[in-house]
């Protein structure tokens, strides 16, 4: 029997910022604007569900960017590989997702 994941955020208005940060460097972004958090979640969360399994803590990549939701501290990363845009949620699934969604998320994130 396959699972199925699925990835939730929190709610915009129970996030106190979001802070992205490139792989494990000593650099991060810090957001708090509720309109630029409504904006990041929704380019996030648009009903994805996979059957890939995150086995890990961090993903198997050489370049990500962690996504931390603070207040609920939930951490995704975003990467391409093989030209292949993905978040992973560890330990629980690797979502798919568009070049336009990754580029608009990036964006909002200042990278």
């Amino acid at each position: 029997m396959l699972l199925k994941y699925t990835l939730v955020i929190n709610d915009a208005d129970n996030i106190k910022s979001v802070i992205s940060q490139k792989n494990t460097s000593g650099g991060k972004i810090e957001v708090s604007s509720k309109t630029l958090i409504s904006e990041i979640i929704a380019a996030i969360s648009s009903e994805r569900t996979t059957k890939q399994k995150s086995e890990g803590e961090i993903p198997n990549v050489e370049e990500y960017y962690t996504i931390t939701f603070k207040d609920s501290e939930q951490k995704i990363y975003m990467y391409i590989k093989d030209g292949v845009c993905y978040i992973e949620e560890p330990l629980n699934g690797i979502y798919k997702i568009t070049q336009e969604e990754y580029d608009k998320i990036m964006q909002y994130l200042y990278f």
